[in-house]
């Protein structure tokens, strides 16, 4: 990790943080998610180019851990862990700002989550995310997280979503052996 990002746990996130960062980003694909394939090779359905913003809700709560990332002293980025039903560690959020990406804080912020979920003894690491921010799936394939799950259904009742989103689960177990 650069000495430049700063990974800490906080029990609130500062002012103005989530309405200081620029957490969108750049859609002009719906990717068609396959299994066992790298996301460069995933099928493209072209649409018009458009930016998306998910809105974020400060998870810092009793049952969660939040870390936050810091570039050169500025709050850029944060990430949140519970235990999930399943043994695994959930990352109910990951966001970092976008005048800091590529400079490694997702990397610094899930190596952090690599370790608080492995301190937990849990199974590995899993979270969601969509069929049209590609640049985070990227990240997680990058990491070792394998695509486990592809859910055309979870969007649905969303009327402000399009019918093209699909939701992504990405695992990162930490034993080799799957058992199945």
């Amino acid at each position: 990790m650069s000495q430049a990002i700063q990974i800490a746990p906080v029990s609130r996130l500062p002012d103005g943080y989530l309405t200081s960062c620029d957490f969108s980003f750049h859609i002009a694909h719906y990717a068609q998610p396959v299994f066992d394939a790298p996301v460069d090779s995933w099928p493209l359905l072209p649409v018009t180019p458009f930016r998306k913003n998910y809105p974020l809700a400060p998870f810092v709560n009793d049952e969660s851990d939040t870390f936050l990332a810091r570039h050169r002293g500025e709050p850029v980025g944060h990430i949140t862990l519970s235990n999930n039903w399943n043994g695994y560690a959930l990352i109910e959020e990951i966001v970092v700002s976008a005048h800091v990406r590529r400079l490694g804080v997702a990397s610094a912020l899930l190596e952090t989550a690599r370790y608080w979920a492995q301190r937990h003894e849990t199974a590995g690491l899993m979270l969601e995310t969509q069929n049209t921010n590609l640049p985070a799936c990227h990240c997680y394939q990058h990491f070792g997280f394998i695509l486990g799950g592809i859910d055309h259904l979870l969007y649905r009742a969303q009327p402000d979503i399009a019918d093209h989103e699909i939701a992504l689960f990405w695992y990162l177990p930490f034993n080799s052996e799957i058992g199945y």
